[in-house]
């Protein structure tokens, strides 16, 4: 069973505000943390906080091509059994 077009256009705005969301997130709570619990000076703190965006936003990325590739795995493998019956 394909994937509806208004499915698709849910699951493109959820990923949408994630990717928009998330990083803000994940840098300001990475700067938070490694202001109060580490050693590190204003650099290291920037970098810090830098990486975490960078992480999050290739996770997210990675869960949506992962959904894509499974959406379009099932879908290949539904087409091979229409033709065989």
């Amino acid at each position: 069973m394909a994937e509806s077009a208004s499915t698709a256009l849910g699951v493109l705005f959820l990923y949408s505000v994630l990717m928009f969301s998330l990083p803000f997130v994940a840098f300001f709570g990475a700067k938070d943390i490694a202001e109060k619990y580490t050693s590190l000076d204003r650099f290291g703190v920037t970098v810090t906080s830098v990486v975490a965006s960078v992480v999050t936003v290739n996770v997210i990325i990675l869960f949506y091509v992962s959904r894509a590739i499974g959406t379009t795995r099932l879908e290949y493998h539904q087409e091979l059994m229409d033709k065989m019956d």
